[in-house]
């Protein structure tokens, strides 16, 4: 995801509506500046672990515009009342909610959906509202091997491979959704550069991993490898699709409706 554009935020009193790809309002809050409060979401710090889940996911920013602190404090209250958003729903009532987790602890990392978030040098991304389109989006990453990392729950490693019936009784590896590291059909380092662009992903560094892509894609043609060449021209134009800049606009305070994105399982 590309930076926030500030040129469009004014430094004033009003309160903004966060939303994402789908325009399913994410977060509403206040703000005595709306584009210093705005820009801090972008630049989190590494403890301020709520913006970190937020930010990746905004897509569009509506502001409304305010007479003072107290007017945009009662017009906050009456929009999160009327919209229940997500995330100030769920910072609230402390619910757990699905994260999703790339195992960096291990010499292969799996990637999977989890609802208990815990410093064990793993990589969290969410809360989610919702586990089903996680789910969804991993499984259409492995269909187009764009971060084929593995899913399954054998535990091995360089040193203490899996057994050989245990890799003949994976679908994973048959269906060639997984680069089979338990069979040896890729290195650890290999298998490290796929985990790093996953991260990238879902960090929101569509930009950064674009031009890893690129670079990639040229090495590719240059040994005649159409093949790979043509798999990753894919990867960028996806990417091109995810990575749009984040919109601003203003609107009225009766002009906010739309989908919210909403705390069901």
């Amino acid at each position: 995801m590309e930076q926030l554009d500030r040129r469009h935020l004014p430094h004033m009193t009003g309160v903004y509506i966060m939303r994402d790809a789908g325009a399913e309002i994410l977060y509403i809050g206040k703000a005595l500046d709306l584009a210093k409060r705005v820009s801090q979401y972008f630049n989190p710090n590494k403890e301020d672990l709520k913006n970190q889940s937020l930010a990746p996911l905004i897509r569009r920013i509506d502001y409304i515009l305010c007479e003072s602190e107290r007017e945009a404090l009662l017009l906050e209250r009456r929009l999160i009342n009327e919209h229940q958003p997500f995330f100030n729903v769920m910072w609230k009532d402390g619910k757990t909610y699905p994260y999703l987790k790339i195992s960096l602890g291990e010499d292969f990392p799996r990637i999977y959906t989890t609802r208990k978030k815990t410093k064990d040098g793993g990589a969290y991304f969410g809360p989610f509202p919702k586990v089903t389109p996680i789910r969804a989006l991993l499984r259409y990453l492995w269909k187009q091997r764009l971060f084929p990392l593995r899913p399954c729950r054998w535990d091995f490693s360089e040193s203490k491979p899996l057994n050989k019936r245990k890799i003949n009784s994976c679908l994973y590896y048959h269906t060639k959704e997984c680069p089979a590291p338990c069979a040896g059909k890729i290195d650890k380092a290999g298998y490290r550069d796929i985990t790093e662009r996953a991260v990238l992903f879902f960090k929101g560094r569509y930009d950064d991993l674009r031009r890893e892509f690129e670079r990639d894609m040229k090495a590719a043609s240059k040994t005649m490898d159409y093949e790979r060449a043509a798999q990753l021209r894919d990867n960028i134009q996806a990417l091109s699709q995810m990575g749009e800049r984040v919109r601003v606009r203003a609107v009225e305070a009766d002009q906010v409706g739309g989908h919210t994105a909403r705390t069901q399982m």
